[in-house]
C-alpha cells in the first residue's frame, strides 16, 4: 500500500471516530425552578428539576463521556429548600 493511500484511510478513520463521539453528544437540560423530572430534558424548556435524576437518566441510557449537563442560572441550597 502506498503511503498516501495509507494517510489518507487513516485520516478518514479519525474522521468517522471523531464523528460519531460528537453525534453521540447529548446535552440534558437542569432547571431547579421551571423544569420537571417528568420532562424530557433534552431542551431548556423541558429542563429537568433535579441534578440528581438527571444523573439517573445519564446512567441508564448509558451516555458518552461527551454528555453536557447545562444549568440554569439560580441558587442551589444544601437543604434543598427554595
Amino acid at each position: 500500500m502506498r503511503k498516501e493511500t495509507f494517510l489518507l484511510l487513516l485520516a478518514i478513520c479519525v474522521l468517522v471516530v471523531c464523528s460519531a463521539t460528537w453525534v453521540l453528544a447529548v446535552d440534558y437540560y437542569v432547571d431547579p425552578v421551571a423544569g420537571s423530572d417528568c420532562n424530557s430534558g433534552l431542551t431548556p424548556d423541558e429542563a429537568f428539576r433535579t441534578i440528581t435524576y438527571t444523573l439517573e437518566v445519564i446512567r441508564a441510557e448509558n451516555a458518552t463521556p461527551a454528555t453536557h449537563i447545562p444549568i440554569a442560572k439560580t441558587v442551589f441550597y444544601e437543604d434543598n429548600r427554595q
